[in-house]
């Protein structure tokens, strides 16, 4: 799937204080592009196997007259993106392509895609790449661990087979089944979506409806894979394989129903860290050293992860204070193209920054993008009393946050611009209302009667991404 074939170092530079008008500064980070792949995705012997599977259970299930779609159908798919955010998650995007269907039925080293363009692979057996790839970033052996990424049904239908049970931190291309579920739609198109999490598969039964956008599993990396992805597959009604997007080499009318562009040239999430993230060969977890609240003086990393990142495309980047007032600004404009690539720089919290709720913001394409983080106003190194000696759950909270305290105090609930939200008694045994809160991060600060004070922070999350 992705393979790692560049990736550039650079010195940091010290950031100097803004102005109106944000200067260059050179990133550190690096950059990933997609190479062809060596191997099969699925072996010929494993199409067999799943052919002939799915042919006993459409045949079992039209003896038991369970309701499927025939030949009759008029009306054509369309396709919702089979990807989903699980709640309680944050990235803005959280996904890149790697590989496209390839349409040059020769081979080897002959790939054309949708778009005329070489996101694809072929190998010397005669396999030509027969899906689309949509791995995970940044961060995808946590992602996956973490159950970030949910694999949803793109369109209604029944579940003609499922394969479970595998092993789900594949590396390589070393053969092996996967996990994967099959779901047949009203037009007698069929959907594969494979190299699933073990596990993690619906637990609705082969011949259940799903609607679009039901949950059907996690991204895992099952089967032939070199990292946690979705192998997505579309099939006709006579079994031969659909490109679902269109373009100047596959000349269909798109399946989806909203296309998306060849290069979505997007931030899949800005982050704060401690200092630089460091990422582990699979199947390791990365050491993503991520932090949203810092004391003056600490060291802060602003992070961006990019996927299709393209040459020349500039990104202004911006961190305010909890007033709204910028504190600094900057400018960088990749030299290079990139699947996915990430940029840091380096900075420190100052002496005499504020306390509440700052923001790291960039502005990439018209887009904006937001994260905050709280500067707790204790230096390093000094005793705090801002640890939190008590318990709060759950975190993020949607109805209610329940708050187990040591002792009396009173309560004040702050949000990321520093305005008072609530202010009370903390009363054991009632939780804390959070129903009409806005979706976003929130600062508990605790006086207890006894004299001292403590912070403790947590999110509200009303939807999932």
């Amino acid at each position: 799937m992705l393979k790692q074939i560049f990736l550039v170092l650079c010195v940091t530079a010290c950031l100097n204080q803004a102005g109106a008008q944000p200067v260059f500064r050179e990133p550190d980070g690096g950059g990933y592009k997609t190479s062809f792949e060596t191997a099969t995705c699925l072996s010929h012997p494993e199409r067999l196997r799943i052919d002939s599977m799915l042919a006993r259970n459409i045949a079992a299930l039209l003896k038991h007259e369970k309701t499927l779609t025939t030949a009759k159908a008029t009306t054509r798919v369309s396709l919702a993106w089979p990807l989903k955010q699980a709640a309680g998650f944050h990235y803005d995007y959280l996904y890149a392509i790697s590989n496209y269907v390839d349409h040059d039925l020769s081979y080897p080293n002959h790939v054309l895609d949708w778009n005329c363009g070489s996101h694809t692979y072929d190998d010397a057996s005669g396999y030509n790449h027969a899906g689309t790839d949509i791995f995970i970033w940044p961060y995808a052996q946590n992602m996956m661990a973490a159950g970030q990424a949910e694999i949803v049904a793109a369109a209604p239908g029944i579940i003609i087979g499922k394969d479970d049970g595998n092993f789900d931190e594949s590396c390589a291309m070393n053969g092996g089944q996967w996990n994967a579920v099959y779901v047949q739609h009203s037009d007698s198109t069929v959907a594969w979506y494979g190299h699933m999490k073990k596990n993690s598969l619906t637990t609705k039964n082969v011949g259940d409806p799903v609607a679009q956008g039901e949950f059907l599993g996690l991204v895992g990396s099952s089967g032939n894979s070199t990292g946690p992805h979705l192998h997505f597959e579309l099939h006709d009604k006579n079994g031969q394989v659909v490109d679902p997007f269109s373009g100047n080499c596959n000349n269909i009318a798109s399946y989806w129903q909203t296309q998306k562009p060849y290069y979505e040239s997007v931030i899949n999430v800005l982050m704060t860290h401690s200092a630089a993230p460091v990422m582990m060969a699979c199947p390791g977890l990365d050491s993503i050293k991520a932090k949203d609240s810092f004391a003056l003086n600490d060291p802060i990393i602003f992070a961006a992860y990019f996927h299709d990142q393209q040459a020349g495309q500039n990104t202004v980047y911006t961190v305010t204070r909890p007033d709204g007032s910028v504190f600094k600004t900057w400018q960088y404009a990749a030299t290079n193209s990139y699947v996915v690539s990430y940029r840091y720089w380096s900075d420190h919290i100052p002496a005499d920054a504020p306390k509440g709720f700052w923001q790291f913001k960039a502005a990439n394409l018209g887009k904006s993008y937001v994260h905050p983080f709280f500067v707790m106003g204790v230096p390093t190194g000094i005793s705090s009393t801002e640890a939190f000696s008590g318990s709060l759950l759950p975190n993020p909270a949607n109805q209610a946050l329940w708050l187990r305290l040591p002792e009396a105090a009173f309560i004040t609930l702050r949000n990321m611009l520093g305005q008072v939200v609530l202010a009370q008694e903390y009363q054991a045994g009632q939780p804390l209302p959070t129903a009409t809160l806005q979706d976003g991060l929130y600062l508990l600060e605790l006086r207890y009667h006894s004299g001292r004070c403590e912070h403790a922070r947590f999110q509200v999350a009303h939807r999932s991404f």
